[in-house]
């Protein structure tokens, strides 16, 4: 099956590499990590490990979508019983980047409300601990919203991850 791509979705998507370019070898990246080093060095954010299985789950989506989708929710709920609410956020942007990268591969329209709902939890300036994974959602949210409605969705997002 031949896909036909648009001058515009090549923009976009080019766009969109230079943002994930930006965001993971960036500024942002670099006050990311300073920022979890420090937390590690104090013993860390119980949301932190989250990442690692949350990423667990994904790959187990890439085989059994079933059992990874089920996989993410048990771990969003446990995230949502997390003590600390930085712990609780970071785990919680963890777990819905996750849900988003699998459901983008195979039901977009489910995965942009996924997106939208770990983003409200952390607002327009996450703090300093999530912002990694909230630019993660964020980037995700964009990739979906391109491929459902054109890249003219791509500049108010890229511009919100700039602002930051």
């Amino acid at each position: 099956m031949s896909r036909v791509v648009t001058a515009p979705r090549r923009a976009a998507c080019a766009a969109l590499g230079l943002a994930v370019h930006l965001v993971f070898w960036g500024g942002a990246h670099a006050q990311s990590v300073a920022s979890s080093e420090a937390a590690s060095a104090s013993g860390g954010l119980p949301g932190m490990d989250f990442r690692q299985r949350a990423l667990a789950a994904r790959d187990t989506a890439g085989v059994d979508p079933r059992r990874g989708l089920l996989a993410l929710q048990q771990l969003r709920a446990e995230a949502d019983r997390l003590p600390s609410s930085e712990a609780r956020l970071v785990a919680r942007l963890n777990v819905d980047e996750a849900e988003c990268r699998v459901l983008a591969d195979f039901n977009k329209t489910k995965a942009a409300p996924v997106a939208d709902a770990g983003l409200a939890l952390a607002g327009a300036r996450p703090p300093v601990a999530a912002r990694h994974p909230w630019l993660r959602l964020r980037l995700c949210r964009a990739a979906v919203l391109v491929e459902l409605s054109g890249p003219q969705q791509l500049q108010p997002e890229l511009q919100a991850v700039m602002e930051v």
